[in-house]
């Protein structure tokens, strides 16, 4: 994900946040075999190994490195098949968003261009219920990242200059004084 770098003509950069927002769903086909009802089957899918795996979510930060991201709540939809039925489906697309959990080096954010953070997520989806069933989901996972810059003004140059004739003039005034006394 690539994010415009920090411009220096807004001012000084003091701290730099951001916001990882996840998207995921699920998709594949649903088969009801041998089973003479409708059978209501649970799609279930995430982001994270669960504590299942040891590959965990990880974002490489800019100026950072590689950060672990906590995994995503499980998300999970209903699907009534009907008797001897192949049904495709696709679940609704499910957000998650993580806040940064750690304050990046603002130095690989300063200056002119473009700053990248790469997510390489974990995901894994299942399907249980009651019935013969058979399968193949996959799990579909997406990113944004939004970027939040904290910095400083840097006072124009009109701003200098009417400090520069403040103190010219607090100066002749002072010195008047002096030549009169």
């Amino acid at each position: 994900m690539i994010v415009p770098a920090f411009d220096d003509s807004f001012g000084i950069l003091q701290s730099v946040s951001y916001t990882l927002d996840t998207f995921s769903y699920g998709t594949g086909s649903l088969i009801n075999t041998g089973n003479p009802n409708p059978q209501l089957f649970t799609y279930s899918w995430f982001i994270g190994a669960l504590g299942l795996f040891s590959t965990p979510n990880t974002l490489d930060v800019p100026g950072t490195g590689v950060v672990n991201i906590p995994d995503a709540p499980v998300q999970a939809q209903g699907i009534v098949v009907a008797a001897d039925t192949v049904l495709p489906f696709t679940t609704d697309v499910k957000p998650y968003s993580f806040p940064s959990a750690v304050a990046p080096n603002t130095a690989a954010f300063d200056g002119i261009g473009t700053v990248t953070f790469v997510f390489d997520p974990f995901v894994l989806g299942q399907v249980g219920g009651f019935g013969n069933l058979s399968t193949i989901p996959e799990v579909f996972a997406a990113a944004r990242i939004n970027v939040t810059y904290t910095y400083s003004d840097i006072p124009e140059a009109s701003t200098y200059a009417a400090g520069a004739i403040l103190l010219a003039g607090a100066g002749l005034v002072a010195r008047r004084r002096l030549a009169a006394k």
